[in-house]
């Protein structure tokens, strides 16, 4: 199993959604403690950028502070 198809499964720390070659991993609620549950998704993600996908949006919850990641879409590349 590849990463790309680990990711694209949701968790009790994320949801994802599927369009095409697009995903999109998402907090599972809008609240502190799924934000930081995601966390560990969002930062993995964002250091594997150009293995089988290109980061697409980063974006950081604007109802926290600290600088949280609440979602993160990117585009998968053909072969994957």
């Amino acid at each position: 199993m590849s990463y790309l198809d680990l990711i694209a499964k949701a968790s009790e720390a994320h949801l994802v959604r599927r369009d095409g070659n697009m995903l999109t991993l998402s907090v599972v609620d809008e609240s502190l403690p799924s934000l930081k549950n995601f966390q560990p998704i969002a930062m993995d993600v964002i250091e594997r950028d150009g293995v089988g996908y290109t980061i697409v949006l980063k974006h950081r919850s604007s109802l926290h502070s600290g600088n949280l990641y609440d979602q993160i879409v990117i585009r998968c590349d053909e072969a994957s």
